[in-house]
C-alpha cells in the first residue's frame, strides 16, 4: 500500500497519498494555486508520480499508452498480509514482475542516493529510510527499469519531489513509501491502476487538452474485485485549466479485459470545479461504469451538481472509507499524519 502526502502550504495539514499516473507531474506554482483554490481544509499534498508512471500497493510500471489514452500495460500486485518478494495478482502475469530482485539492496537517506541508484542500468532494491527531501522543490528522481523502491516502515518518505518513469520503463515495483508535499496534474487517466490509493488534502490540477466538451478523466482504476479499497480522494484543492462541463471523474479500466478488475473510486468532502461534468463517470473499452464501484460523498460546489448518474455513499458506508481505514490493509501499516491533520 502506498501513501502520498502533498506540497506543504503555509497552513497545517497535508497528508498525501498514493498516486498512479500516466501523465501526472508536479504542478508549477502549486503553492499559490492551492491557496487560491483551496478552502479552509485544502492544502498541499499530492503525489509525485510523473510521466507514464504507475505507483501503488506493489505495482509494475507502465509502457506506452493505448489508443484510448490508457496505458497499454500496467501490472500491480495486491497487498499481502505479509510482505513477499514473489509477485502476485496482475504483477504475476506475462512472466511476472521481478523489479530489482537479484540486485544489490541499498538504503537511502538523502536525495543524491535514490537519484543515483534509481537511474542506474543494473537492478537495485532501494529502501527509503526516513524523510528524503528533494531540492530544489519539484526535482525528479528518474526511475529506470528493474528497480524496487520500498518505504521502510511507516516513515519512509520522499518530500517535495517526484518519481519519474520515462516511456518504455518496465519491471518496476514501488511499495509503501509516502510521497508528499507535491502536486498531481494531468488530463487522461492520470490517477490509474490497482493500488489502494489515497489522495488526501492534495492539489489536483485538471488540464486542458483542446476540447470544449471532452477534456479528460481524473481516474482509471483497475481495483481487484476482492479488494473493497481502490482510490479514495478526499479534501483536495482542485484547480483546473479546462472549460466548464468538460472533465470526468473517472472510468473503469480492465487491463486486457481482465474480468477481476472492478474499479473502486470514492471522492468525498471535495469541491469539484465547474469543469467536472454533471454525469462524471463514463464507460471504457466496452465496460460500463455502472458495473464499477464509483461513488461520491458530501461533495459541494459548482462541479457537484446532483443527478441520477452520480451515485452517493450513505453516512453509514462512509464511516468505512476514511484515510486510516483505507490505508490500514492487512499488514498493520499506519502512516503518521502531519501535525494538525485529521484522519
Amino acid at each position: 500500500m502506498t501513501h502520498f502526502p502533498s506540497k506543504r502550504l503555509p497552513r497545517p495539514g497535508a497528508v498525501l497519498a498514493a498516486v498512479v499516473g500516466p501523465a501526472a507531474s508536479l504542478c508549477p506554482g502549486a503553492v499559490g494555486d492551492a491557496k487560491a483554490a483551496a478552502g479552509p481544509t485544502a492544502v498541499g499534498d499530492a503525489k509525485a508520480a510523473a510521466g507514464p508512471t504507475a505507483i501503488g500497493g506493489t505495482m509494475a510500471a507502465a509502457g506506452p499508452k493505448a489508443a484510448d489514452g490508457a496505458p497499454a500495460a500496467v501490472a500491480s500486485a495486491a497487498t499481502a498480509a505479509r510482505w513477499t518478494d514473489r509477485a502476485h495478482g496482475f504483477a504475476s502475469l506475462a512472466g511476472a514482475t521481478t523489479a530489482g530482485a537479484g540486485g544489490k539492496v541499498v538504503s537511502v537517506v538523502d536525495q543524491a542516493s535514490p537519484a543515483r541508484y534509481a537511474a542506474a542500468e543494473e537492478p537495485y532494491v532501494i529502501r527509503v529510510k526516513g524523510a528524503v527531501a528533494a531540492e530544489p522543490f519539484g526535482s525528479d528522481t528518474v526511475v529506470t527499469s528493474n528497480k524496487t523502491i520500498v518505504g521502510v516502515g511507516d516513515t519512509g518518505e520522499i518530500v517535495h519531489g517526484e518519481l519519474h518513469l520515462n516511456p518504455g520503463t518496465h519491471n518496476v515495483i514501488i511499495r509503501n513509501p509516502t510521497i508528499r508535499d507535491s502536486c498531481v496534474e494531468g488530463d487522461v487517466d492520470f490517477v490509474h491502476g490497482r493500488a489502494a490509493t489515497v489522495i488526501d488534502r492534495s492539489v489536483i490540477r485538471l488540464l486542458r487538452r483542446g476540447s470544449a466538451t471532452d477534456n479528460g478523466y481524473l481516474t482509471a482504476a483497475s481495483t481487484w474485485t476482492g479488494n473493497p479499497y481502490g482510490f479514495l480522494i478526499t479534501r483536495p484543492g482542485v484547480v483546473d485549466d479546462a472549460p466548464a462541463d468538460a472533465f470526468r471523474l473517472g472510468r473503469p479500466w480492465r487491463p486486457g479485459g481482465e474480468p477481476a478488475a472492478v474499479a473502486q473510486v470514492l471522492i468525498r468532502d471535495t469541491e469539484p470545479p465547474a469543469a467536472v461534468k454533471s454525469a462524471p463517470w463514463t464507460d471504457m473499452s466496452g465496460f460500463s461504469w455502472r458495473d464499477a464501484r464509483f461513488a461520491e460523498y458530501r461533495n459541494h460546489g459548482p462541479g457537484a451538481t446532483g443527478s441520477a448518474d452520480r451515485p452517493q455513499l450513505s453516512d453509514a458506508d462512509a464511516r468505512m472509507y476514511t484515510v486510516a481505514i483505507h490505508l490500514k490493509g492487512t499488514d498493520g501499516r499506519a502512516p503518521s499524519a502531519p501535525t494538525g491533520a485529521t484522519r
